[in-house]
């Protein structure tokens, strides 16, 4: 359980511990102590809200995660406390009392400091699984040498956490859950996609995939122990990876930090390029669009969560520009278009993760044909026009005037104002 002390109550959830198997009396009075877990909860200053964004929602389990017109806030007694809203935030609004990525990197770096001379392989646990009314369970079945950092769950084991103990030097990364059912109902193939999206990546990188793997722990300890000996024996063969900083990467203080950290490590193994993974749960997304469809009406680029999508326009022409770096594979983009002319692909290409933006779709803009005004793209107006009584009448004609146009052509009658003199059509 983590420390809550001086975390205020709105954080906090009270909750009583399972028993697991067979208990004796003295055992049974300690389960009815109540203990209080720390769940996490929203920065209103760095929420967007859930109209622009609503990521968190998407993902939250049990549904604890709820909209108002002011903002989005967690519900205390329904969050199971997994954490798995936390890292599919892009904005870092969602703040876990002791498990921050600040607070996860100082647990990775001082269980590795602790084992200097030690196999350099650390065990991820969730306390909420692996414990019961033992707190110790966990570092009980760890065999000497393997540092342990338990965390509410293993859904919060993010991409960037699982980097970042390679940056720091781990050897090898294992991954403990319970035989048992997930206290906080989270199916385990949620996190085992990040550990192929993991293996993947560093197999594109030419290092050993099995340097990460998850194992599960029964009621006999012993098993477990002597499989982790046996994941100690081998990794430990492998010896160092080349992932080792001196110079770690710094920690955005907002905004996405996986797509940072991959992208500096890259460039210090200096890989070859062409590098891509599909493998798992790829939090990345290519985005594939037919030109002769799309109409240019910029409504993926209002539904992007991340500004992924953005719209740039000059005098004569717009051009909607799409950056690998900043898309999430969420798929609002596509979801939206009305002419279904996008299609997102989860894939990580990882020279495209430069900041640079690529023209998605360019096209000219068309104007008023009274007051000379910019009413949209002509791509746009095409389309309203061939979807309008076949772009005939005086409906259709209508799609070339601004709406303060419109409404003058109404007050003076259904005769159209004379065109200014000098506006391009």
């Amino acid at each position: 359980m983590s420390d809550s002390s001086g975390i205020e109550n709105d954080r906090l959830k009270l909750r009583f511990l399972r028993p697991k198997g067979e208990i004796s009396r003295r055992e049974l009075l300690k389960l009815v102590v109540p203990r209080y877990q720390v769940v996490p909860f929203v920065e209103p200053s760095l929420c967007p809200g859930a109209q622009q964004c609503g990521l968190c929602r998407d993902s939250c389990l049990p549904e604890a995660i709820k909209t108002r017109d002011d903002g989005v806030n967690i519900d205390t007694q329904m969050c199971n406390g997994c954490g798995a809203c936390v890292g599919s935030c892009p904005y870092r609004a969602i703040s876990y009392p002791s498990y921050s990525p600040e607070q996860l990197d100082e647990k990775i770096a001082s269980a590795l400091s602790g084992s200097v001379n030690g196999p350099g392989i650390i065990t991820l646990a969730c306390n909420n699984c692996s414990l019961s009314s033992d707190e110790d369970t966990a570092v009980q079945m760890t065999p000497a040498g393997i540092s342990v950092v338990e965390i509410p769950c293993l859904a919060m084991v993010s991409l960037w956490l699982l980097l970042r103990a390679f940056e720091r030097g781990a050897r090898g990364l294992a991954l403990i859950k319970s035989h048992d059912e997930c206290a906080a109902g989270v199916d385990s193939g949620s996190w085992q996609e990040n550990i192929r999206f993991v293996q993947g990546l560093l197999e594109g990188w030419g290092i050993e995939t099995e340097r990460i793997r998850s194992f599960t722990a029964s009621g006999d300890t012993a098993g477990i122990t002597w499989e982790l000996e046996q994941f100690i024996s081998e990794t430990v063969a492998l010896g160092d990876t080349p992932l080792q900083a001196s110079a770690l990467t710094s920690l955005p203080g907002e905004g996405l930090i996986l797509q940072v950290l991959i992208k500096e490590m890259n460039s210090r193994l200096g890989s070859p390029p062409g590098i891509t993974v599909t493998a798992g749960k790829v939090s990345f997304g290519r985005l594939e669009l037919d030109g002769s469809r799309c109409s240019g009406c910029g409504l993926c680029v209002i539904e992007c969560p991340t500004e992924a999508l953005t719209l740039s326009s000059g005098d004569e022409s717009s051009r909607i520009l799409f950056r690998h770096d900043l898309c999430v594979a969420c798929g609002r983009c596509a979801d939206i278009c009305p002419e279904k002319c996008l299609k997102v692909e989860r894939v990580l290409e990882v020279d495209k993760l430069q900041n640079s933006a690529v023209v998605l779709f360019e096209g000219n803009l068309a104007r008023c044909r009274c007051c000379g005004n910019i009413i949209g793209s002509q791509a746009m107006v095409r389309q309203l026009r061939l979807k309008l009584t076949n772009g005939e009448g005086s409906l259709a004609s209508q799609l070339e005037l601004c709406p303060e146009c419109k409404v003058g052509q109404l007050i003076l009658g259904s005769d159209i104002p004379e065109p200014v003199t000098g506006v391009k059509q």
